[in-house]
């Protein structure tokens, strides 16, 4: 007897990244409220490569005191730019997603040391660890270290940005994917499987269908145990 198995994925409180569907069209020259540590900042830009269209956000604490920022370079061969740590433009170290409509996901993260990420339409294109050894300026921390709750889009030096949003963490996602035919008896023995941003997932709920009986098993990362014949 072959089962068809349905995997459901309780992501639940676990970080996971999900957009607010409304974009705000850009506003320059104003602070404008996100707590970049909990928040992530979603970009919308639909500059083409070689237009030299810049994309410029700094971040300001709330007593508006400079918190670094963020460049991004519409060259031929796009680049970017960390103030204060990255000491010129730096290519990315990998191709960008080739369409014209892009999303910028910007993600501070302090969980151990400081480390900035950039996405571009999903795919990650800049993950860095800032360290005396990767920042090129002495004194990044002092910038880097201040925490952020203000955004900038200065509207002299950025030509680039169209809207933007908050990315916000999601309180529970539930996804369901067929998993067919398995045959009884030979499930696989364990799943590893993680979220967006590498978030473990918590629980693994499986349910199995067989002559109509709905058989449950919840599992806490743990290997999934096969069933009797």
């Amino acid at each position: 007897m072959d089962w068809k198995c349905f995997l459901i994925l309780c992501l639940t409180g676990l970080g996971m990244i999900a957009a607010s569907d409304d974009w705000t069209a850009v506003q320059r020259d104003v602070h404008i409220p996100l707590d970049l540590e909990t928040t992530p900042l979603e970009i919308k830009t639909d500059s083409t490569l070689g237009s030299g269209d810049i994309v410029v956000v700094w971040f300001f604490t709330t007593q508006r005191e400079w918190a670094g920022d963020v460049v991004i370079y519409f060259t031929s061969t796009p680049q970017y730019q960390l103030s204060f740590c990255s000491s010129s433009p730096t290519y990315f170290p990998s191709n960008l997603p080739s369409e014209v409509d892009k999303i910028w996901r910007i993600t501070l993260d302090r969980t151990a040391g400081i480390r900035l990420m950039i996405h571009c339409n999903g795919v990650e294109v800049v993950n860095i660890l800032m360290s005396d050894s990767t920042c090129g300026y002495r004194r990044w921390r002092e910038w880097w270290s201040r925490d952020v709750e203000f955004i900038y889009f200065d509207s002299y030096y950025d030509s680039a940005s169209d809207y933007y949003r908050a990315g916000q963490t999601d309180a529970g996602v539930t996804v369901m994917m067929s998993i067919e035919p398995y045959p009884k008896n030979k499930l696989p023995s364990q799943f590893s499987v993680t979220g967006e941003d590498n978030a473990s997932l918590e629980d693994l709920m499986i349910l199995a269908q067989e002559d109509g009986q709905m058989n449950y098993t919840t599992l806490k990362n743990e290997p999934l145990m096969e069933t009797d014949t």
